[in-house]
């Protein structure tokens, strides 16, 4: 993965859904710099695979996104403007979204081969990939921690795990862990 710049903004696409507006958050325009300043913590032992997807809150990891103040658009990674294409594009109507840690398991696979590069992950074996059902009405594709006994309507939890070891170290991600 490529190196970036501590105010380099981060989005890579996004999920478009309504949610209910999440009050209190009032960075403009979210960026690694920002995530670390709003979390005040940092993520523990490893790298970021891919820096401002989470920031750590002191009752768990979040996924930072971004939410419109006039439509209530969720973006997943974060986005400077809203997405909507019905809406202003005010860079000011931006503020953080932190999503999670709880979700619903709504679906997933288990992926028996290997993803292509860029992907990279150190385990043997088949992984999970699911959807997760958030708060608000937020819907989030995200790596599982297992790839048996999961079920419709499970809860989950978000988690830091390591997906590959980086040479000084490992690079970590968010997962989505069995809540049970």
């Amino acid at each position: 993965m490529g190196t970036y710049a501590d105010d380099r903004h981060v989005s890579h696409g996004d999920l478009r859904t309504r949610a209910n507006p999440n009050p209190g958050y009032t960075n403009v325009s979210v960026s690694y710099r920002n995530a670390r300043e709003l979390s005040g913590l940092n993520l523990g032992p490893g790298t970021p695979v891919l820096p401002g997807l989470v920031v750590e809150q002191p009752d768990g990891p979040r996924l930072l996104g971004s939410e419109c103040g006039v439509c209530g658009t969720v973006n997943f990674p974060a986005t400077p403007f809203c997405t909507n294409p019905d809406c202003v594009k005010d860079r000011a109507n931006v503020e953080a979204w932190h999503g999670g840690p709880d979700g619903v398991l709504w679906s997933w696979t288990v992926q028996h081969v290997r993803a292509p590069a860029p992907f990279r992950f150190d385990r043997e074996g088949p992984y999970a990939v699911g959807m997760v059902d958030l708060p608000g009405g937020v819907r989030v594709l995200g790596l599982l921690t297992r790839t048996t006994e999961l079920r419709h309507d499970m809860p989950v939890r978000l988690v830091i795990a390591p997906l590959y070891d980086g040479g000084s170290g490992p690079v970590v991600t968010w997962m989505w862990a069995p809540a049970e």
